[in-house]
C-alpha cells in the first residue's frame, strides 16, 4: 500500500516534466486519441505511453480503450486533487520562528522545571538560577 508521500509524489512527477506538461495543454480542448498525440507531440507510441501511464498513475488523466487506440482526458476528479495537494503541502501553520514554547512545569526532567525560550535557541532552568 502507497503512503501518503508516494501518492503525492506521483502527482508532482506526473507535472515535473515538459513533455507531461505540453501533453496537458493538448488535452485542454478535450479528449484526444493516442495517435493525434503522437503526431503533436512528434515522438513515438513507446515515449508517449511511458509519459500517459505516469499522467495516468497520477489520476490526472483517465483513459478509455476504443478498438486498437486509447483516448486520453484530463480528470476533473484527478485536477481538483492536485489542486488540493499542492495548498496541504505548502500551507503555512504555526508561528513560523521554529521554535515550540512548554508553559512552565510542562516539560521536567530530573527534578528541574525546563522552559523553552524562543528567544534562544536551546532550554533555559526555569526558573533562573541565581548567580552566587
Amino acid at each position: 500500500m502507497a503512503t501518503a508521500y508516494e501518492e503525492r509524489a506521483k502527482v508532482f512527477k506526473a507535472l515535473c516534466d515538459e513533455r507531461r506538461q505540453r501533453i496537458l495543454e493538448l488535452l485542454h480542448s478535450g479528449e484526444k486519441c493516442a495517435c493525434v498525440l503522437i503526431d503533436e507531440m512528434d515522438m513515438p507510441q513507446s515515449s508517449l505511453s511511458y509519459h500517459m501511464k505516469i499522467l495516468c498513475d497520477s489520476g490526472i488523466v483517465t483513459s478509455r480503450e476504443e478498438g486498437k487506440w486509447t483516448h486520453y482526458q484530463i480528470s476533473k476528479q484527478g485536477s481538483e486533487k492536485a489542486i488540493e495537494l499542492l495548498k496541504e503541502i505548502t500551507a503555512v501553520t504555526g508561528n513560523g520562528d521554529g521554535c515550540k514554547t512548554f508553559r512552565v512545569g510542562e516539560l521536567r526532567q530530573g527534578g528541574i522545571d525546563w522552559r523553552w525560550n524562543v528567544n534562544y535557541v536551546g532550554f533555559a532552568q526555569w526558573p533562573p538560577q541565581q548567580e552566587k
